[in-house]
């Protein structure tokens, strides 16, 4: 049986699982539960944790322990949004990482909310947006710098998700 790509929930083929499809159903609303409601808890005191395709569906995830060495969290490399709590002590840094691309460090004592693009971890709330912006209804999208000064509260108040 094949899986979705992104929660990699069983992709039941048209006809499969003749009276049993009600289990692999029950599955899947399982993984789609965990995906949106539910936070995981990681003790580590260092070194590198590689999350399990389980654990890397908890929208939050909290990390505790006390650090006897710099420690790194690996997600998937596949598209995905966290909030990650930092709730470490020690002299080291916790960091995201994937298992190729860049990483984001964790501030002690904080929940970071973070995004990966499919290879790297980044900062959910520091993405930029890029200029014109698009402007529904088939205009240009641009501003004027008139216009820039007076919305530029509003942009800089935006955040992207």
């Amino acid at each position: 049986m094949t899986t979705t790509t992104y929660l990699e929930w069983d992709d039941q083929a048209t006809g499969a699982n003749d009276n049993t499809w009600g289990d692999v159903l029950d599955a899947n609303q399982t993984i789609f539960e965990t995906a949106i409601a539910r936070v995981l808890s990681i003790a580590t005191t260092g070194g590198t944790t590689v999350l399990t395709s389980d654990e890397n569906r908890y929208p939050i995830i909290i990390v505790t322990g006390t650090l006897l060495s710099n420690a790194s969290i690996r997600v998937r490399s596949a598209e995905k949004n966290w909030i990650f709590i930092n709730k470490t002590n020690g002299s080291y840094w916790l960091r995201v990482t994937t298992s190729g691309g860049t990483s984001k460090y964790l501030p002690r004592g904080r929940a970071t909310k973070l995004y990966c693009d499919g290879t790297n971890v980044i900062d959910a709330e520091s993405s930029t947006v890029s200029f014109p912006i698009p402007i529904a209804q088939g205009g240009t999208g641009a501003i004027t710098a008139g216009a820039a000064l007076t919305n530029l509260g509003a942009i800089a108040t935006t955040r992207l998700v």
